[in-house]
């Protein structure tokens, strides 16, 4: 019994190196000489990255060329693994002694003509529009969440700027939303939300005081703002004006940048004011690694403080690491928003 204990406890993974015929599993050469798998997992795309250490004393392994793309799965032996993305290799690194490869591999959606960047101006257009057109010229299928869909873009410039990082400061700045690809999707949808964009509710997890190595809790700041202001340009003034949303008590977050219109200034403080509004963090290591944690995942907190329990969370970052001995997840939390 103890011996079938101890299957079912050990780490499992599987790493896959993709080609233009298909994949193949190195699973097994890696294994012996993993010393470390680290998966980190944000909200958006461009900070998804695995690194992969690995154990080379007796000089065999060879370097991979950068660019070379990894299928890369992990979980727990004897139940079926959860695959965690495509990931593209942009940091070989080998160093002595000890003789040790490490591996940084980032998101392969964002490769390409992702990339690659633009200057282009958009002007009273709906966010939808903006997203189905970015998402044509490279091929992807738009989700997009009807919650943020209809919002309008009075104007908004794309100066020098790649067209991923466009729609996530966009979608983030504007609109308090993610913009993230997903096999060959663009998506977006409201931050803090636990909704996907089909529509449907993202399933829950429970988070338990016993789950945790370690955990924190953070309370809401006491002076937190209730109040954003935020400067836009009058074109036809050709004044600096400025809208303020919120509780405006005196106490203002002030916006750095000045926006285009009216509109759009005001869009960006609500979106701004929503991110202020929710407050408050809880951190939480676990002692056996939950693979199914990913971000805007909802998140129960149970047995923990009554202040803590009453919160609905959501997941906002999420890292697993693993090797031979153990496999650990950490994830931040914060205030789910309902608004939805």
């Amino acid at each position: 019994m103890s011996e079938r204990r101890e299957e079912l406890i050990r780490p499992a993974w599987r790493v896959a190196l993709l080609n233009d015929t298909g994949e193949r599993d190195i699973t097994a050469n890696i294994s012996p000489r993993l010393v470390s798998l680290t998966l980190n997992d944000e909200r958006g795309i461009e900070s998804d990255d695995v690194q992969i250490e690995l154990d080379d004393a007796d000089n065999l392994l060879e370097i991979p060329p950068t660019g070379a793309r990894l299928s890369v799965s992990i979980g727990w032996h004897g139940q079926p693994l959860i695959h965690k993305g495509i990931y593209t290799v942009d940091e070989p690194d080998y160093s002595s002694p000890p003789r040790r490869l490490r591996l940084t591999a980032r998101a392969a959606d964002v490769s390409g003509s992702l990339g690659e960047k633009r200057d282009r101006s958009w002007h009273d257009v709906d966010l939808r529009s903006v997203a189905a057109s970015i998402a044509e010229q490279h091929g992807l299928t738009l989700r997009i969440s009807d919650v943020v869909a209809d919002a309008n873009v009075a104007h908004i410039d794309q100066t020098g700027e790649s067209d991923i990082s466009f729609m996530t400061r966009l979608a983030l700045e504007y609109y308090d939303a993610i913009c993230t690809v997903k096999s060959g999707y663009l998506l977006l949808t409201p931050a803090a939300t636990c909704v996907a964009t089909s529509g449907l509710e993202l399933p829950s997890f429970v988070l338990t005081e016993s789950k945790c190595s370690t955990w924190r809790w953070q309370a809401p700041k006491r002076d937190r703002k209730t109040c954003v202001r935020a400067h836009w340009h009058d074109i036809e003034s050709g004044q600096r004006r400025s809208v303020t949303v919120g509780l405006d008590d005196g106490d203002r977050q002030v916006l750095r940048t000045t926006y285009p219109s009216e509109d759009a200034a005001r869009q960006a403080a609500l979106a701004e004011l929503k991110r202020l509004s929710r407050g408050g963090e809880l951190h939480a290591t676990l002692a056996l690694g939950a693979a199914e944690l990913i971000p805007e995942v909802p998140v129960s907190a149970v047995g923990f403080k009554q202040q803590i329990d009453a919160v609905a969370w959501v997941a906002k970052k999420v890292s697993h690491s693993l090797n031979a001995n153990g496999f650990i997840t950490s994830v931040e939390l914060e205030p789910r928003d309902n608004e939805t």
